[in-house]
């Protein structure tokens, strides 16, 4: 058997706790992303045990509405996050305008997660799509 010095030892046992920190804060991430995801995609009064959960139904004006509309969602996804989805604060959510891609509007939400060794960033870039669908 081939002995290991201390020191070899220990700096193994520091890389394997730092690789597993990293994989538990991805998983974290992944986590609070997904649920959101599922937030922004649910559509309110679809959940019986409550219909307060998921995105209210939005109907977007064009013209020159379409500035109040961006607000609009803006503080729709701001208080379902604060209500629904307590582990990421500081949340900012900015429209970046109508997709040219698809008919829609481009989203960024913004935040951070509290997590024991450091506050986790966490955006997420997406489009509310004219039908009240997100996709990421």
């Amino acid at each position: 058997m081939t002995k290991v010095r201390l020191i070899e030892r220990l700096n193994r046992h520091a890389d394997e706790r730092s690789e597993r920190r990293v994989r538990d804060e991805e998983r974290v991430r992944e986590s609070v992303l997904g649920h959101i995801g599922q937030l922004l995609n649910t559509r309110r009064g679809n959940v019986p045990i409550d219909p307060d959960f998921g995105m209210p139904a939005m109907a977007q004006r064009g013209g020159d509405a379409a500035g109040q509309d961006q607000e609009v969602v803006n503080r729709a996804i701001r208080e379902l996050l604060a209500a629904y989805e307590p582990r990421i604060t500081d949340v900012e959510v900015v429209s970046r305008g109508f997709s040219g891609r698809q008919l829609g509007m481009d989203i960024e939400i913004k935040g951070s997660v509290a997590y024991p060794t450091r506050p986790l960033p966490v955006r997420l870039r997406g489009t509310l799509l004219a039908e009240g669908r997100f996709v990421f």
